[in-house]
């Protein structure tokens, strides 16, 4: 199934479903396995181009070829994460998060994936928590304020609006939150 969940220049939800497939065959075994993330880089390759720039009725399909423009509208406020090394971040249920921008991507390296029995294949699964702030919310005439900006951040025990004002916490802030949007433009390193 591929289902896409895009929004609409206006702000309209859309939803795309691309198909279904059933069966009526026995379920196949499946092994689950925890890894820890052994590398997490975040690069900003660029936004993604539109295939149907100019068909505002389709649903917003893009390729992530980092050839898309720069839209102004979308920019935010606030500062993101700085390119490189986001493992910590990532590896641990806590309050430090990667605050990435459009056209931002963490390529994630796991260690100890076994390969598939011969003539099987393998999938694999990614069970993540993240957090999208959408820039326009349905029903809404304007942008609120909160979607422009990137702080507030949300943190795990919230008790009140306000982010927990902790050593550890300004510490993360200083070290990984460095870079303004559109600054630390790198390409991401493709496998061939």
């Amino acid at each position: 199934m591929r289902l896409c969940l895009g929004t609409h220049q206006r702000g309209q939800a859309m939803w795309y479903l691309d198909r279904v497939r059933l069966t009526e065959e026995n379920d196949l075994p499946v092994k689950v396995s925890h890894l820890e993330v052994a590398q997490a880089e975040l690069e900003q390759p660029g936004p993604p181009s539109l295939l149907y720039p100019d068909q505002p009725h389709r649903p917003r399909l893009s390729i992530d070829d980092g050839g898309g423009l720069p839209m102004p509208e979308r920019q935010v406020d606030g500062m993101l994460t700085r390119c490189g090394s986001v493992a910590e971040l990532v590896a641990g249920d806590d309050d430090r998060m990667a605050v990435m921008d459009r056209g931002d991507g963490v390529e994630l390296c796991f260690e100890g994936i076994e390969p598939p029995a011969p003539g099987a294949e393998q999938s694999l699964f990614l069970i993540a928590e993240l957090l999208y702030k959408p820039r326009l919310v349905v029903g809404e005439p304007a942008q609120p304020a909160l979607s422009q900006a990137v702080e507030p951040l949300p943190y795990a025990r919230q008790p009140a609006p306000y982010a927990p004002d902790e050593v550890s916490h300004r510490r993360y802030l200083h070290r990984y939150q460095q870079r303004r949007p559109g600054q630390g433009a790198r390409p991401l390193a493709r496998a061939t």
